[in-house]
């Protein structure tokens, strides 16, 4: 699937800033058509460029922002979230051990799921 530029008109309403030093934005827009709200959810979750500059003023020097965007593949989220479970219960011994465990577990899992499908 393609997935197209989408230009509109929205305002900054708020923002947050997070541990990792980046910030989380949140853009609302005027109300949208079917197929205007359908591109904007194609687009969630894709790294893309945004510029975001006043209508209502004159064109000015743009400001880059050089920062870069590092998505966490889900074998990693999953590993990081493990790694809190791991802390926050206190076990004792290495993580290594705690996630091969905790794998297992999940896997053992979906192959039982699997063997009542078939």
């Amino acid at each position: 699937m393609k997935i197209s530029p989408v230009k509109f008109q929205g305002v900054l309403t708020s923002f947050a800033s997070r541990k990792d030093k980046s910030l989380r934005l949140t853009i609302s827009t005027g109300e949208l058509t079917r197929n205007e709200n359908m591109a904007l959810q194609d687009l969630q979750d894709v790294a893309a460029d945004i510029l975001m500059a006043p209508y209502d003023v004159p064109e000015s020097e743009v400001v880059v922002v050089k920062g870069s965007i590092e998505f966490k593949s889900p074998s990693q989220r999953l590993r990081g979230v493990l790694y809190v479970l791991f802390q926050k219960l206190g076990i004792p011994g290495d993580f290594e051990t705690f996630y091969r465990v905790q794998i297992e577990k999940y896997i053992d899992r979906i192959k039982e799921q699997i063997e009542a499908v078939e």
